[in-house]
């Protein structure tokens, strides 16, 4: 099932047979010779990867890979409730860090991303003057991601906007304060960025389609200045 996940990101469709047999191929070796997952990612390479893509096909095993943990990570976590919860008269429980590193794995993986986009979020409130209490702002600030999720525009732009300055003003700020922070908010998450972002793309794409088209763009864009 891992594997056909993966496939599907990489936007391929192998035949069944050829995915089971290569996924019992996969999962049968790195049980036995396993190098912490080296031998994982290096099959899954071998057998999946698009050799005209190379890089997107090892970006999207990246992807993938890091959840294949998943399981385990929860079982750890079980496993540390049993211990806590039913103490034994063995030594096991003398173990009880190594559950908790591995239960850890998963909470991490998974609330990472978004623990840092909703900390970035409080601290452009901070950095503004605006002190209000983490445990309203936090709710705040999942609903109107969850709705700017549903409401499918780019960027989330007006539906997380309309529902973050709704809450914000319920919670005692002035629509000019919440507008404030909004703006500061999307200016160096979003905006900042996506400059930075577009810069860089022309940098390395402009010299792939310079080379392409004979140096005949550079020529011209320096005919225009």
């Amino acid at each position: 099932l891992y594997d056909y996940i993966l496939n599907k990101e990489l936007k391929q469709s192998p035949r069944l047979s050829y995915l089971i047999e290569t996924s019992w191929t996969i999962n049968t070796l790195n049980n036995m010779i396993g190098f912490a997952g080296l031998v994982d990612v290096g099959l899954r390479y071998s057998f999946y990867a698009d050799e005209e893509k190379p890089d997107a096909s090892m970006q999207a095993i990246s992807r993938v890979i890091p959840y294949f943990m998943s399981g385990f990570s929860f079982m750890s976590l079980i496993a540390l409730v049993l211990i806590t919860v039913f103490p034994s008269s063995s030594d096991i429980h003398r173990y009880w860090p190594a559950l908790l590193a591995a239960a850890l794995y998963l909470p991490f993986i998974l609330f990472i991303d978004w623990f840092c986009v909703s900390s970035f979020f409080i601290l452009v409130g901070r950095c503004l003057g605006y002190s209000l209490p983490i445990s309203e702002l936090v709710p705040l600030f999942m609903i109107s991601i969850t709705v700017g999720i549903m409401s499918m525009i780019p960027g989330s732009l007006g539906s997380f906007d309309l529902v973050m300055v709704t809450g914000l003003v319920s919670l005692g700020l002035d629509k000019v304060q919440a507008l404030s922070w909004i703006f500061v908010y999307r200016l160096f998450y979003y905006m900042c960025p996506f400059a930075v972002g577009v810069i860089l793309f022309i940098k390395n794409m402009g010299g792939k389609i310079n080379e392409k088209y004979l140096g005949i763009p550079q020529k011209a864009l320096e005919s225009i200045s």
